[in-house]
């Protein structure tokens, strides 16, 4: 599956969910991301319908390359608790500079970027397939 139809699967696709861990093995060339991803039902006016959070891990595989930015030091606290972010397709359309590979690539892969709040740095992702499993 491509991030493209896993975003299009949630009601806003990455925005404001919390990671709890993220994990690259560079062996097997695939990323694990663990979240709690809004699916909230903004026209409802019970709070706890509107603020649904569903635990998921999204798997990356086919890694080709992962750049993590160093905290800006001004956000860096590491007893900030939960971390929020943002994650989109690293394409024309985002901002966000697609990083180039060296030599040649499959056209099949994407790039994505995570932007991370409390820290205010970005990762940046390029992989071949991605998958969504929902926990509990």
């Amino acid at each position: 599956m491509k991030f493209n139809d896993i975003i299009g699967r949630l009601p806003s696709g990455f925005h404001d969910a919390e990671l709890i861990s993220f994990e690259v093995n560079c062996l097997r060339r695939e990323a694990r991301i663990a979240l709690n991803i809004w699916i909230g039902d903004l026209n409802s006016e019970i709070e706890a319908e509107r603020e649904c959070m569903r635990p998921a891990l999204l798997t990356l595989s086919g890694v080709r390359y992962c750049v993590m930015e160093p905290p800006d030091p001004r956000y860096f606290d590491l007893d900030q608790g939960s971390i929020t972010i943002d994650m989109g397709p690293a394409d024309s359309s985002s901002g966000r500079p697609v990083i180039a590979l060296p030599g040649p690539t499959s056209s099949s892969g994407f790039s994505i970027w995570i932007f991370l709040q409390q820290r205010n740095a970005f990762i940046d992702l390029w992989a071949l397939d991605a998958s969504l499993e929902w926990k509990a």
